[in-house]
């Protein structure tokens, strides 16, 4: 049955139910049960936080969208479908049990979800499987707690996917996009928050991939963000990413005989424990790398240096004292204090335009500060606050 619409409700369920409506007496009880009446494109399962969705066994995903029926869609609620009022939770405790795989996960978005992981050898909230790469998968505005990623890719590595929004902690990383039959299709990672990760980040070990990365907090990590394929032509952008207490290098790329485009503007380093920025390979002149900018990023507290491999940007701001509210607190505001998160309010550039009258003043990082008398703000390109994410 493709373009259903299917209803999930721990407390009140049945799977003996037709779930075609919310409420007790239609809706489904369990995630498995909505899984297994639908197939194609173009479908919406609705999940209730009215309970604790514990499983035991991965729940496998059998139907993919596509141009003909549109995307899949599996989104959380707590009163109303369709507000993204509260997320459910999917959890395991059983050992090496991802909550969520498929062959055909294409065209497939996770939205609105909580998922965590108790058990002693855990494994991914997502991971891509089939015997290609899977094509088109969102993840958006969900929280991972535990589980070692949000999406693990090392089966079959995912071509365009999109993780917006969402909040990744005590885990090992955001993703691990590689394996298998990926391809030159970008991955966006816009607007995250990503704590306490005992790996990567990111990790991109596949050939032929870009990754625009934008807007997160990357904090108490192993590494940033890492290119580890050394055949490859790949593409990497990074803009007003904050990175705070990373163990090792923050961003690092392995030596390659393909060749890699860089870019880097606006992004905050703070309290790195190797390099900043650090390339095997000078993007400018070897193995036809390209550095296409490099622009106004800030640093501080840097163990090994600002970069590796890599030329000083233009209007970079160096010897930054801590510009955070509380480090110590997981508070990745900017503070006011001088020679530190003043130096980063208001500090992106450009600061001003060439034959132009007025003037920008955008902050570094991904975290910007309000004024008074300014509005709630929904966060980086209208992604959820970190608050919001992590609540």
């Amino acid at each position: 049955m493709a373009n259903a619409t299917k209803y999930v409700d721990g407390a009140a369920g049945n799977d003996a139910n037709s779930g075609n409506s919310p409420g007790a007496g239609n809706a489904y009880a369990t995630i498995g049960a909505a899984i297994s009446a639908i197939s194609g494109g173009g479908n919406i399962v609705y999940v209730k936080a009215s309970a604790t969705y514990t499983l035991t066994s991965t729940q496998t995903i059998t139907w993919a969208g596509d141009f003909t029926d549109g995307s899949n869609l599996i989104e959380g609620y707590t009163t109303t479908p369709g507000a993204r009022d509260g997320r459910p939770t999917f959890t395991t405790a059983t050992n090496n049990v991802p909550l969520f795989t498929s062959s055909v996960l294409n065209y497939m978005t996770f939205r609105h979800l909580k998922f965590t992981n108790t058990a002693g050898t855990r494994a991914a909230a997502v991971v891509g499987g089939g015997a290609s790469a899977t094509l088109t998968l969102r993840i958006e505005d969900c929280l991972s707690d535990g589980c070692t990623y949000l999406f693990d890719g090392t089966t079959r590595a995912a071509n365009h996917l999109s993780v917006i929004g969402c909040g990744v902690i005590n885990g090992t990383g955001l993703a691990l996009n590689g394996g298998v039959n990926a391809s030159g299709a970008p991955d966006q990672y816009i607007g995250n928050y990503v704590y306490n990760m005992t790996g990567t980040a990111i990790v991109s070990n596949t050939s032929a991939v870009t990754a625009n990365i934008v807007g997160n907090v990357f904090a108490s990590c192993s590494y940033g963000v890492q290119d580890t394929n050394t055949i490859r032509t790949s593409l990497l952008i990074l803009l007003n990413n904050t990175f705070v207490d990373i163990a090792n290098d923050a961003v690092r790329t392995a030596a390659n005989t393909g060749s890699l485009s860089i870019g880097l503007a606006g992004n905050l380093f703070y309290g790195i424990g190797g390099y900043g920025v650090r390339f095997t390979t000078d993007p400018v002149v070897e193995n036809n790398n390209r550095l296409l900018f490099n622009y106004g990023n800030f640093f501080g507290a840097m163990t090994s240096g600002q970069y590796s491999g890599l030329a000083a940007g233009l209007w970079d701001v160096t010897g930054l004292s801590d510009p955070f509210v509380s480090r110590a607190g997981q508070d990745y505001r900017l503070n006011s204090t001088a020679g530190a998160g003043a130096l980063v309010r208001a500090a992106r550039l450009p600061l001003t335009f060439p034959g132009a009258s007025f003037s920008a003043y955008a902050d570094g990082g991904a975290v910007q500060h309000q004024d008074s008398g300014g509005g709630g703000g929904g966060g980086l390109m209208g992604c959820a606050p970190i608050n919001a994410i992590l609540g």
